[in-house]
């Protein structure tokens, strides 16, 4: 019996291990800093923020500033935020140039990612825009601790009462798991491209 929950164990670090080695190899084009996003870039954070966003789904812009609140708040505090657009160049909405349009009238002044050929979506095992990702740098890559909803009120921000994220990212900074890990996020199914 023993053998069989040590195999178990040792199987499942192989696999978490893989998956976070194979998240530090990720590199994706930012619109904001101008240079290429690399998660192995980022090892001394205490957490990096990725969240799914584009500019067509309604639920996105729902969220924008209350996701732009959120960087403000976290981002003297060792947190790395990244939005990731899987749409980009899609369509005429989701174009570079109104990306770049999007970037400046909200007046985004960290990472935005394109991620075209969804690489990154799909080692996150993303499904909606907006969702929220918190990975943690450890030896073996990055982990993901928490994933999902960003808030329980998309339409009215003035009647949120639980603030997942957020409660998340104090989680991860008072050297705790989040609890829970995962919250079904509410918003547009991401299209994926294979």
């Amino acid at each position: 019996m023993k053998k069989v929950v040590f195999l178990l164990i040792a199987l499942f670090l192989f696999k978490f291990g893989a998956h976070g080695q194979a998240l530090d190899k990720i590199e994706l084009e930012d619109l904001v800093m101008d240079k290429p996003f690399k998660l192995e870039n980022h090892k001394s954070a205490e957490a990096i923020v990725l969240i799914i966003t584009t500019n067509s789904c309604p639920f996105s812009k729902l969220y924008e500033d209350r996701i732009l609140a959120l960087q403000r708040l976290f981002k003297e505090k060792g947190v790395i935020f990244a939005l990731i657009n899987p749409h980009a160049g899609k369509n005429e909405e989701e174009s570079l140039g109104n990306i770049k349009n999007k970037i400046a009238q909200k007046k985004i002044e960290f990472s935005y990612l394109i991620d075209p050929d969804q690489k990154l979506v799909h080692l996150l095992k993303a499904s909606k825009s907006p969702e929220a990702f918190i990975l943690t740098p450890s030896p073996t890559g990055f982990a993901i601790v928490y994933q999902g909803a960003i808030d329980n009120n998309p339409q009215l921000p003035q009647s949120v009462t639980k603030r997942y994220l957020e409660t998340a990212i104090n989680h991860v900074l008072q050297g705790q798991t989040p609890v829970p890990p995962f919250i079904r996020p509410v918003g547009c199914n991401i299209q994926t491209v294979y």
